[in-house]
């Protein structure tokens, strides 16, 4: 709950649980912020966002720690780049940006008591 916070202070975000194969984290987190973000190998808990944002230029992945140093030191020795790659972030981001209030209008047009909660569901 406090990475938000942290992502705030941030320049670059470094999504961890990627490393290891443990699968990552959430990459929209730091996508929605607009920071750069630099993923390790392993982010099979978010394959398909990962490969948008890979796609589009809004993710650096890396092999490993070493990896993470020199994408970090890249960043921050061009900050055109940086932008670039943060802003490809940001834009995949808000692509999916209210998904939960489409499939909730989807649900409510397939059930219509969802709309009513009064109405009482059909038994």
């Amino acid at each position: 709950g406090e990475m938000g916070l942290f992502y705030r202070l941030a320049d670059v975000a470094f999504v961890g649980g990627s490393l290891v194969p443990h699968g990552g984290q959430n990459p929209l987190e730091p996508a929605r912020l607009g920071l750069p973000i630099i993923t390790g190998p392993h982010m099979e808990n978010f394959a398909e966002i990962v490969a948008r944002l890979s796609e589009r230029g809004g993710l650096i992945r890396v092999a490993d720690g070493d990896g993470v140093a020199r994408a970090v030191v890249a960043l921050f020795g061009d900050p055109v780049h940086a932008r670039r790659v943060a802003g490809a972030a940001e834009a995949v981001a808000e692509e999916g940006a209210g998904a939960v209030g489409r499939v909730l209008a989807t649900l409510r047009a397939h059930l219509p008591w969802l709309a009513d909660p009064d109405a009482g569901a059909p038994v």
